[in-house]
């Protein structure tokens, strides 16, 4: 794979606990070992940072996504893959990530593991935490998560490994 070729922004959305940020990580690893210059960005690291003046309302949850676009676009001028990694819930949301970045650089991808497999992986109890009515506008409970179309990849993680949902990615976008 050359060097040179146009970076990629690759959008891993899925419910909370569905892999993505793992798999952005671990295609983040593969890439730069082949010198390919790659970072993540992941929405709990940014809510901790840039977007730690949002909630978890509607509203927020676009601004999050939109200023996420933003700065994916800002790696991606500068030659960087950038692999993001947000719920990115709603049809809206989508539609505003697509508006902002270039289109034929944008891959999408659903990860996707059913909602009882996410509560598992659960390692923070938010999902409980949600049923229990403490979390508010938790994804999959108490705020929507809407169909998903057409999409880049698909990747059902709880069919998948990591290491085979990197390979795929690899394969597809990468030329592997």
């Amino acid at each position: 794979m050359s060097k040179t070729q146009t970076p990629k922004i690759i959008w891993f959305f899925g419910l909370p606990g569905s892999g993505k940020t793992t798999i952005a990580n671990h295609l983040k690893k593969r890439l730069i070992a082949r010198g390919v210059n790659a970072c993540v960005l992941d929405g709990d690291r940014l809510r901790k940072g840039l977007c730690n003046d949002l909630g978890f309302d509607m509203v927020s949850r676009e601004e999050n996504v939109r200023r996420a676009a933003e700065v994916a676009k800002v790696f991606w001028e500068n030659g960087i893959n950038c692999l993001c990694s947000f719920i990115t819930p709603t049809y809206k949301c989508r539609e505003i990530v697509r508006g902002i970045l270039c289109q034929n650089d944008l891959m999408e991808v659903y990860v996707n593991a059913p909602l009882k497999v996410c509560e598992k992986r659960d390692k923070k109890g938010l999902f409980d935490k949600a049923r229990k009515g403490i979390v508010p506008d938790f994804t999959g409970i108490s705020s929507p998560f809407d169909p998903v179309g057409k999409v880049h990849l698909e990747l059902p993680t709880h069919l998948m490994t990591v290491e085979e949902s990197v390979t795929k990615c690899l394969e597809i976008f990468f030329d592997d």
